[in-house]
């Protein structure tokens, strides 16, 4: 059901500004049902623009999913606009979609151990942190903010095999690991202030596609595929780990530029040259 069929439906009961004041009402209590707002000083945070279509709603808080939710507007009968600190949808086993999500979240959107979801299109286009670990079936990063403040968190998603879609830059950290699916970095971010991570991710063969620039440790642990260091970041700004990947054979291919220290020990088949 939309915006102009619920109104239509009030609006039967008295006039367009009590219609419109329904509407409001019936919006902020599915707001407070849905994301557990149980006392008043929570709900005076609901700010409701009904001078939009469908009506914009902003919240001052903190804001936690009901995990049996499936839509996260009440289907489109508004359209979430900021949220100024924490906005999460985790453990919602039965969301499909991120569609009608805040276009922005002032600290952390989380939609960690969402199994249902497949892609991050309707993620908000601006937040601090984004974290969508767990997401068993996730197969694409699409719909990602293009840029995050703070950092980003797709590890233990088992269904992604490339990054495409994942932010351009990340001010924090980058985190994919055990993403057991992931035959290629390309898509990463083309530059990580802090610390890059890809371990345990079986399948990759090379680290062609990580980013260009990691302003501090880069991991790529325990990747067992992993034959070469081609593809490596041209710059790292703190250790570069490579340890436990039994298939590496050389250190071909490594970062020309590190600050601190390879650490390449238990690699089985790593031979050095003298």
């Amino acid at each position: 059901m939309g915006i102009f069929d619920n109104l239509c439906e009030i609006e039967k009961a008295g006039s367009l500004e009590s219609s419109y004041e329904q509407l409001k009402s019936y919006i902020i209590d599915w707001i407070c049902k849905k994301f557990n707002l149980d006392d008043i000083y929570k709900k005076r945070r609901i700010c409701v623009d009904m001078s939009t279509i469908p009506p914009t709603v902003d919240y001052d808080g903190d804001l936690y999913a009901d995990h049996d939710i499936t839509s996260l507007c009440n289907n489109r009968m508004f359209q979430w606009g900021k949220v100024k600190g924490k906005f999460s949808c985790a453990f919602c086993k039965s969301l499909e979609s991120l569609e009608g999500a805040p276009k922005e979240v002032g600290e952390e959107f989380n939609c960690t151990d969402c199994d249902s979801l497949k892609s991050l299109k309707g993620a908000p286009e601006k937040t601090m942190h984004f974290i969508c670990a767990d997401c068993d079936n996730l197969k694409s990063l699409e719909g990602a903010p293009k840029e995050v403040r703070g950092s980003f968190d797709c590890s233990f998603c088992y269904s992604l095999t490339n990054l495409k879609g994942a932010p351009e830059k990340v001010i924090g950290y980058f985190s994919c690991h055990y993403c057991v699916s992931l035959k290629t970095l390309e898509g990463s971010p083309n530059e990580v202030r802090r610390y890059f991570g890809c371990s345990h991710c079986n399948l990759l063969t090379s680290l062609e596609g990580s980013p260009k620039y990691v302003g501090g440790n880069f991991d790529c642990r325990g990747c067992v595929s992993l034959k070469n260091l081609e593809g490596s970041p041209k710059y790292v700004g703190g250790n570069f780990n490579c340890r436990e990947c039994v298939s590496l054979k050389n250190l071909e291919g490594a970062p020309k530029n590190i600050i601190g220290l390879i650490d390449c020990s238990q690699c089985g088949s790593l031979i050095l040259n003298e």
